[in-house]
């Protein structure tokens, strides 16, 4: 009689190990909330084009902003990583200040840069 009651022990633990590897949610369907998870990885962004059309480094745009944008900011902006609406908006003002301290008289607005 033991070893049935440490079987039933063995496939409870399992049970719940199944359960427990399926309520985490590490695949990103969903979140914890049952919404659909946001895509993050968006692809290249039209601004990659904009900044290799100009001839243009990440440091070029991170050198014209006053602070908060990074080298890595604006390399997840070119590959299309998920930005807050703030840091578009910097992005785009740091790349517009880049191109009018070049003498170029284009100027982009968050649109034109960002497909999302």
């Amino acid at each position: 009689m033991m070893e049935d009651n440490e079987d039933l022990g063995k496939e409870n633990d399992e049970d719940e190990l199944e359960t427990d590897l399926h309520e985490d949610g590490d695949e990103g369907e969903e979140s914890s909330d049952g919404a659909p998870a946001l895509e993050r990885n968006l692809g290249t962004q039209p601004i990659d084009a904009v900044i290799e059309k100009h001839a243009l480094k990440n440091h070029d745009v991170v050198q014209m902003n006053r602070g908060g944008l990074t080298h890595k900011i604006v390399q997840k902006a070119r590959k299309g990583r998920r930005l807050k609406p703030n840091m578009k908006v910097r992005v785009t003002e740091a790349l517009n200040v880049t191109l009018k301290q070049r003498g170029i008289d284009e100027k982009y607005g968050v649109g034109q840069l960002f497909n999302y």
